[in-house]
């Protein structure tokens, strides 16, 4: 009613919930297709867990590699150390098969959505909010992370609300960068385990 009153040009339109959930149920089920892992975390966002095994397994790569699920805490740094002795660059094949989860699901639903790939929940979320409304970031490298944390406010971080982020920027903590380059002893002794959990699982 504020919005009509100030913008009588405005058109407001009635919201379609069944439509939507219509919409989320389908996603899941497509979704459900490419991993048993899939995670409904709100009516529009979920996520989805996969392994190295199986990204080659759906590029039909035979590959002698240690099968370590995308949610493992091992760096990435570490991990495309051994990638690199086989013959694919597996961290491109993420990305390609991240991309054709994406275009399906864009095809089959005539909407579009952002998808964010991670080591952990918290990397993926915030990677999902880059290039929105239709975006894709996938971790290739660590300078790559750390592009998209020094652009990333902290209250872009799942789980960091609004009393937490202004409690960080009473500490003159701004961006996401800023935010995990702080001590470890400060952390343990500033923060509680909910907001330490959050910067464990963005280092």
């Amino acid at each position: 009613y504020k919005i009509r009153k100030e913008m009588p040009e405005v058109v407001v339109l009635q919201s379609h919930f069944e439509l939507y959930e219509k919409f989320c149920a389908n996603l899941y089920n497509i979704l459900s297709e490419y991993s048993d892992e899939v995670e409904v975390y709100s009516i529009d966002e979920c996520f989805l867990n996969f392994t190295y095994y199986d990204v080659l397994k759906y590029f039909n790569i035979q590959s002698s590699i240690e099968c370590n699920s995308i949610e493992s805490e091992e760096s990435y740094d570490r991990q495309e150390e051994y990638l690199k002795i086989e013959n694919h660059n597996v961290l491109e094949l993420i990305e390609k098969y991240v991309r054709e989860i994406k275009n399906r699901v864009q095809k089959d639903l005539g909407i579009t959505y952002s998808f964010g790939v991670g080591s952990t929940k918290v990397i993926a979320k915030l990677a999902s909010t880059h290039n929105k409304p239709n975006g894709l970031c996938v971790r290739l490298s660590e300078q790559y992370i750390q592009e998209v944390y020094e652009t990333k406010k902290i209250a872009a971080v799942w789980g960091i609300g609004r009393k937490t982020t202004e409690k960080l920027m009473n500490r003159k903590i701004y961006t996401v960068h800023e935010f995990v380059n702080i001590p470890e002893n400060d952390v343990i002794r500033y923060f509680d385990k909910p907001l330490i959990n959050i910067w464990l699982e963005l280092k």
